[in-house]
């Protein structure tokens, strides 16, 4: 028997992308920063939302951490944009995919104690070359969903 230890009681939230099984994570369009899909959220927070791959959250300050895959897109960069006062919250890796598949990762501290309003976040990337159908994450075929995209926030 596993016994669990420690703080059970975090305030978290997870978003992910995910798609059926074979399924691809989309086109990666060049040009601008783009949305990335997402389409689960577990939480235990309230006021947290997630519609049309946006995040909705209270204010706060949260732990961020988390990765977006991508497959032959070249010079690939991810950010959190926070799309109610237009501005970048978190700069992701950079990488080079020119002919393969990988992950950029995320990670820091969102600070949104300075306010009493909720903020639209989204998970955006820019990219070197369009990569229709796979660009935004290959799709596997063993019997499982597959993710393309994982953010975790802890609430301080």
């Amino acid at each position: 028997m596993i016994k669990l230890t420690g703080d059970l009681k975090k305030k978290y939230i997870i978003i992910k992308h995910t798609t059926p099984v074979n399924t691809h994570g989309g086109a990666a369009s060049v040009g601008a920063w783009r949305v990335c899909p997402l389409n689960v959220l577990e939480t235990n927070i309230t006021g947290v939302s997630l519609a049309s791959n946006r995040l909705t959250l209270p204010p706060a300050k949260y732990f961020v951490q988390g990765w977006k895959s991508f497959y032959s897109t070249r010079y690939t960069q991810v950010k959190l944009y926070n799309v109610t006062d237009s501005v970048t919250c978190l700069v992701g890796g950079t990488n080079n995919f020119w002919t393969w598949s990988g992950c950029l990762g995320i990670a820091g501290v969102l600070n949104l104690n300075n306010t009493t309003q909720q903020k639209q976040l989204e998970l955006q990337y820019q990219v070197g070359i369009t990569a229709a159908t796979l660009g935004l994450g290959i799709g596997a075929n063993y019997g499982e969903i597959n993710v393309h995209t994982f953010l975790y926030f802890e609430k301080a």
